[in-house]
C-alpha cells in the first residue's frame, strides 16, 4: 500500500526558494560585472564648473553612482522577466507544487535580490567616493543635507532596495504578460519609446511623468514606503492573475 507525506505550502516555498537561490546564481555574477561597470562611469566627472570672483576661484566637478543605479535597475528588471520564461518556470516540475507557491518563491527570490542589489547600490557610492579621493587631488564636499549618521544610511538603503523591488515587479508582470501574448514583446517597447521620445507632451507622456514624480518626489519616508510597498503588492497580483489566465489558456 503507497502512503503520501503530505508537504505543507512552507516548505514547498521554502524548498523552491533555496533551489532558485542555488540554480539561478548566475544573476549575482552579472550584478556584479554591471555595478562594476557602473563605478568604472562613475569615477568620471558628471560635470562641473568654475565659479570664481575678484579674489576666488574655485574649480569643481560632480561626481555621482547613478550609472550604478541605472545599471542595477536594468539588472532587476531583466532578471524579473527571465524568471517568468518557460525554462524557468518548468524548474519548479522538479516539485510538488502549485502556481501559489511557485510565485511565492519567485517574488521571495527577488525579494532577495533586491535587497542585495539596493545595498550594493548604496555601498558604490561610498566605493566611488573612495576612488574619487585617492586618485584626485582635490577635496570631497558632499551635498548640503546628506549628513551620513546612521538612519539617514538606512534609509537611503531602505530606499534603493524598495525601487528594485518595484522595477522586479515591472518585470516580473512584463514577463506573465509576454508569455500570455507574444504581441507584448512588441507593445511594451513602442510605449516606452513612445513615452521618451513623447517628451511629455503626448498624454500618455505627461501620465508617465506624473507617476515617476508619484513616487520620486515624496518627502515622508513613511508614505513613500507605502506608497511603494502598495504598488509592489498590485504588480505582482496582477501577474498572479495573469499566470491563471495562462492555465486557463492552455
Amino acid at each position: 500500500m503507497m502512503s503520501f507525506v503530505e508537504v505543507k505550502p512552507s516548505e514547498l516555498v521554502k524548498k523552491q526558494y533555496f533551489f532558485k537561490m542555488k540554480s539561478y546564481s548566475q544573476v549575482f555574477s552579472s550584478l556584479i560585472f554591471l555595478q562594476l561597470l557602473g563605478i568604472f562611469f562613475s569615477v568620471g566627472p558628471a560635470g562641473g564648473s568654475v565659479s570664481h570672483d575678484n579674489y576666488l576661484e574655485i574649480d569643481y566637478s560632480h561626481y555621482s553612482a547613478n550609472m550604478v543605479f541605472l545599471f542595477t535597475m536594468i539588472w532587476a528588471f531583466i532578471s524579473a522577466v527571465l524568471i517568468t520564461t518557460k525554462a524557468y518556470r518548468y524548474d519548479d516540475f522538479f516539485f510538488v507544487t502549485n502556481r501559489v507557491t511557485s510565485h511565492l518563491s519567485n517574488m521571495l527570490f527577488l525579494a532577495t535580490i533586491s535587497l542585495i542589489g539596493g545595498l550594493c547600490i548604496y555601498l558604490s557610492g561610498i566605493c566611488v567616493k573612495v576612488i574619487v579621493a585617492f586618485f584626485t587631488d582635490g577635496r570631497i564636499v558632499a551635498p548640503a543635507g546628506s549628513a551620513a549618521d546612521a538612519s539617514s544610511l538606512f534609509i537611503g538603503a531602505l530606499a534603493m532596495v524598495l525601487y528594485l523591488l518595484l522595477i522586479c515587479g515591472f518585470g516580473y508582470l512584463t514577463g506573465m504578460a509576454v508569455q500570455l501574448n507574444k504581441r507584448f514583446i512588441a507593445i511594451l517597447p513602442a510605449l516606452w519609446l513612445g513615452f521618451m521620445y513623447s517628451n511629455g507632451t503626448s498624454k500618455i507622456g505627461q501620465f508617465f511623468q506624473k507617476c515617476i514624480h508619484f513616487y520620486t518626489h515624496e518627502s515622508s519616508f513613511m508614505i513613500f514606503s507605502i506608497k511603494m510597498l502598495f504598488t509592489i503588492m498590485l504588480l505582482f497580483l496582477l501577474s498572479i492573475l495573469i499566470s491563471n489566465r495562462m492555465e486557463v489558456k492552455s
